[in-house]
């Protein structure tokens, strides 16, 4: 229940995303080359569309986080919400700076990854780091 929201929000910026890419002039010119659609998706639409994909994700991520734990806090799974609800209620407060640095660094990370991922597929990313 708790993904319905991130499902959606990614479903519409998918959808918004390929249309705006298949409106562009460069598919126009593969359809009047002679490229069959599927070519022209996977090829040239894909391509272009899965950077904003990605950095969407990443910018939801801290939200998939928030869920996750409130998940194992409702259904009694062991996991850092859990140990994060039972220090908390024990009364040992040394655990909430180390639970949100375990957190932060965490998203850190990933955050870091999906930059070098972009970079990796596109190419306005790869070109940036060259420009002064």
């Amino acid at each position: 229940m708790l993904s319905l929201f991130l499902i959606s929000e990614l479903i519409r910026l998918t959808r918004n995303t390929i249309s705006t890419v298949m409106k562009s002039n460069f598919i126009k010119a593969a359809y009047a080359k002679g490229f069959s659609k599927p070519q022209i998706i996977y090829r040239h639409v894909f391509k272009n569309a899965m950077p904003t994909i990605i950095h969407n994700i990443r910018l939801q991520f801290n939200t998939i986080i928030s869920f996750a734990m409130v998940v194992e806090i409702v259904f009694s799974m062991q996991g850092i919400g859990g140990w994060l609800l039972s220090s908390i209620t024990l009364g040992d407060y040394l655990a909430l700076p180390t639970s949100l640095l375990i957190i932060s660094l965490f998203i850190l990370i990933s955050s870091i990854f999906i930059d070098i991922l972009l970079v990796v597929i596109s190419p306005v990313k790869r070109k940036s780091l060259y420009v002064d």
